[in-house]
């Protein structure tokens, strides 16, 4: 397999883009819990942003390539097609749910955390590989991408304690387990404090009736 100048760039911009959505889960989670500002506001904020610099793009690529708009406007064109109506129909199912995509991810990154949003980013194409999984593929090839795959999905699934491995005191750690030695060690507490005050009481009855039986016996020499 030669690798040539396309595939690194290609890998590059990939890596790149990577990042930057990494990035953006967690400017997400900041914004929403250390500056309080509201999940669908980001989303409206990031929606418009993309939707604008989509626009300019092709705007741009339309101007260089056409000098005019009629790579945007023959983009949306569908009249010589038989099914032309119907894609309009598919465009709006694609944008609506969509939207609902984007707003329950910024919701699971709102409530719990972006690396719980990376579980479902992951069996995504997992699931797409298995359905579209190619015959002819090379067998070795078929190995990998699948060992890849489900090493990647079981490692996010214990990264998140999904998976929870009760032995050689992996779970020492996990926040169940942790939660649990709180709640035994804050009973031990109570019962502790308990304890003493209980023994402090009784320290106290002790002293107080020993100063009663000096108090009685200096009376009676005065006596």
């Amino acid at each position: 397999m030669i690798i040539t100048k396309d595939d690194i760039c290609i890998n590059i911009l990939f890596f790149i883009s990577s990042i930057g959505f990494a990035l953006s889960l967690v400017l997400i989670k900041y914004l929403t819990h250390i500056y309080f500002v509201s999940p669908y506001l980001c989303l409206l904020f990031i929606g418009s942003i993309s939707t604008l610099l989509t626009f300019i793009f092709f705007s741009i690529c339309s101007l260089t390539t056409y000098k005019d708009l009629s790579f945007i406007k023959n983009t949306f064109d569908f009249s010589n097609l038989d099914i032309g109506k119907w894609i309009y129909i598919y465009i709006v199912i694609i944008f609506i749910s969509g939207a609902f995509l984007q707003t329950f991810s910024f919701l699971v990154i709102y409530y719990f955390s972006p690396t719980l949003f990376m579980v479902t980013d992951i069996m995504t194409p997992f699931l797409l590989w298995i359905i579209k999984i190619d015959e002819e593929e090379i067998l070795s090839n078929k190995i990998f991408n699948g060992l890849g795959y489900f090493i990647v999905l079981i490692a996010s699934l214990l990264y998140n304690e999904i998976i929870i491995c009760n032995f050689c005191s992996l779970n020492k750690y996990t926040k169940k387990y942790l939660d649990k030695r709180q709640k035994e060690e804050l009973v031990l507490m109570k019962r502790t404090e308990s304890e003493n005050s209980q023994y402090s009481d009784i320290d106290e009855n002790n002293n107080n009736e020993n100063d009663i039986s000096y108090n009685s016996e200096n009376d009676q020499e005065i006596d």
